[in-house]
């Protein structure tokens, strides 16, 4: 797929990469979650495919060329009766979809959290490779790409959403699998986000980091649920608490939405609810009372937000 020079051959291993996980998603039929994960994944790359052929055969029509150098030069030519006919924009924003699919963007973003039943080596080949294959996508045919401002526009908002969602999400699941796969949506967000702000030298450079960095994830793991076992089970008093803390974090998101309506300490109180869900997830009693570090995470939490006003 990296070496392709045309649409076709893009097409073909984008599809092969696709069918191929597939087939190590039902590698252990017994499995009943990893079948239903695969099904899923299935049914989520079929539409991200549809969306590229729709956006292959219009390129075609329009440019009468499959080969990159050739479309790459009719681009560098175009002219206003191709801009103002709306072609490139629906070009475009085929091509966004079909990488919004690929790259677990919200709202496609649910097959990727199933997809970690399957064995340690198939989830890491597809969070540190095949994932990256959307925002490729978008490298590769940023030439044409950027005379399509909605679908620019697209890529940013959903980017900037999925970013936000994904780590947000990401530091309240317990499960360490869960983690890692809300952590990749996140950080595939942010690197479409990047995409749609034009700054694909920082994409590309983005995917090379997050390949890194989630192969140092994938590798420590096993040290984590070894410490994990060493941590007592989640003790029934502290649900009060934790409802409690959930609780201020609604209520800070509707002083920041409502009471200032100006909007000056939105961002505050929003970042002081983000606080609060680590602190959530974060917090230990011991009997009846506080440990020295919850103590000290919470002194921390307030200096945060007094420091962010």
């Amino acid at each position: 797929m990296l070496m392709s020079n045309n649409l076709i051959m893009l097409f073909v291993m984008w599809f092969l990469t696709s069918l191929s996980l597939h087939k190590l998603l039902v590698y252990y039929p017994e499995r009943s979650q990893a079948v239903i994960a695969a099904k899923q994944k299935f049914a989520v790359s079929r539409i991200g495919d549809i969306a590229l052929i729709g956006a292959i055969f219009l390129t075609y029509k329009n440019f009468g060329t499959f080969e990159f150098d050739d479309l790459f030069k009719w681009i560098e030519k175009i002219t206003l009766k191709y801009l103002e006919s709306n072609q490139i924009e629906i070009i475009g924003f085929l091509f966004v979809l079909g990488s919004m699919t690929k790259s677990a963007q919200f709202p496609f973003h649910f097959w990727l959290p199933e997809t970690m039943e399957t064995p340690a080596p198939i989830s890491a080949l597809m969070h540190a490779g095949i994932i990256n294959a959307g925002g490729f996508l978008i490298i590769r045919l940023s030439l044409m790409l950027q005379h399509a401002e909605w679908a620019h526009f697209t890529l940013t908002i959903v980017g900037a959403i999925t970013g936000a969602f994904g780590a947000i999400v990401m530091i309240t699941q317990n499960n360490i699998n869960k983690k890692l796969a809300y952590s990749t949506i996140s950080q595939m967000g942010l690197m479409m986000f990047t995409c749609g702000l034009g700054a694909y030298s920082i994409a590309l450079f983005h995917i090379i980091a997050h390949s890194l960095y989630k192969a140092y994830s994938f590798l420590s793991t096993g040290y984590l649920v070894e410490e994990s076992k060493k941590i007592k089970s989640f003790p029934f008093r502290q649900t009060g608490l934790i409802f409690i803390l959930f609780y201020l974090i609604g209520l800070t998101l509707v002083w920041g939405g409502s009471f200032f309506s100006e909007g000056q300490y939105t961002i505050q109180l929003t970042y002081l609810a983000i606080l609060f869900l680590g602190l959530a997830q974060n917090i230990r009693i011991s009997q009846r009372r506080l440990n020295t570090e919850d103590l000290i995470f919470l002194i921390l939490v307030l200096l945060n937000f007094l420091l962010s006003i």
